[in-house]
Formats: structure tokens, C-alpha cells, sequence
């Protein structure tokens, strides 16, 4: 109906319009194009979507509960400006408790460097790209400290060239 309704509009009379009955029969045929592979750089981040829904303007403004929102972790390939992992979370989990998660659906390459910001400057995150053989780049805190092991060797890295370059410079 309303698709004929603007064919018609747009003076294309001519061309035929599948009924909903087609486009379900079809719709089990159609593969989606999966997400592309990251380069040798992925940047990693997260922002909040605030769910809105019937009467949410009014539970906004006198406060009976509490507004929900969900997290949307990115992955994007700076080179080509590509979006290659999305992953949606809740709002109680951490960026780094997902970090994992965007690595498996972004696939790195071996060797590929991914830079979070400091949200991702914990020992899951360093574990995690260690496993999918990738180099994570955070920026440590003000008072990190070396610590001893082979799990910590890109983190000491990077306090080393932090304290030696200093902040601003490492950045």
C-alpha cells in the first residue's frame, strides 16, 4: 500500500511492488556482508544510547526512575575510516570487560595495534590482545607502576616512554 502510494506519487506506475508475503519469503535467502577485517590499526571506544520508549519524557522529568541506557563499544580502522566491530552491552559493563568481545568480532591481524583510551588500561585488556596476538596502546595512569612478568611487557613500555618523553609528548 504505501509503497505503491509513493510509486505512484513519483509517476513510476510501471514498476511492480512485492507484497510483505514475498519479502519473507526472500528475507531467508539474504545473506548479510559480515564486517570488514581491521588493518593494521584499530581504535577502540564506547558511547551511551539512551533507550526512549512511551512515557519516557515523563519519567525524565519528575524523576521516577531511573533512565536506562545501553553501551555501543566501536571498533574502527583509522586508515579507511571503516567501522569493523560493534558490540552492545549493558550500561553496567566496563569498556574493558568488552574489549574482548570487539576483538573477536573485529578479527585483528597479527600485529595489529589497538589504541583505547585509559578505560582500557587494565591486565583483562592486556590479556586479550595478547590472545588475539595484538598490540594494545592505552595510556597508564598518572601513578602506574612497573610490574614484573611477561603479561605486563607493553605496559611497562609504555610507562617507560611515558615518564621518559612525558605525557602530552607520549600521547
Amino acid at each position: 500500500g504505501l509503497l505503491r502510494s509513493v510509486l505512484d506519487l513519483a509517476g513510476l506506475q510501471a514498476l511492480p511492488v512485492p507484497d510483505p508475503s514475498t519479502f519473507c519469503r526472500r528475507r531467508a535467502a539474504v545473506t548479510l556482508p559480515s564486517w570488514p577485517k581491521a588493518g593494521g590499526c584499530l581504535v577502540v571506544d564506547s558511547t551511551g544510547l539512551q533507550i526512549r520508549g512511551p512515557g519516557t519524557w515523563l519519567t525524565t522529568v519528575h524523576g521516577l526512575q531511573r533512565r536506562t541506557y545501553r553501551k555501543i563499544h566501536l571498533g574502527v580502522d583509522p586508515t579507511t575510516s571503516l567501522v569493523v566491530a560493534g558490540v552492545v552491552s549493558s550500561c553496567q559493563k566496563q569498556d574493558c570487560q568488552v574489549l574482548a568481545d570487539v576483538l573477536d568480532v573485529a578479527r585483528p591481524q597479527p600485529g595489529t595495534v589497538v589504541i583505547g583510551d585509559g578505560a582500557y588500561d587494565r591486565r583483562m585488556c592486556y590479556a586479550a590482545a595478547k590472545r588475539h596476538r595484538a598490540n594494545l596502546l592505552s595510556p597508564p595512569g598518572k601513578r602506574a607502576v612497573l610490574h614484573p612478568g611477561d603479561d605486563w611487557r607493553e605496559r611497562n613500555r609504555a610507562i617507560e616512554e611515558t615518564r621518559f618523553l612525558g605525557r602530552p609528548d607520549w600521547k
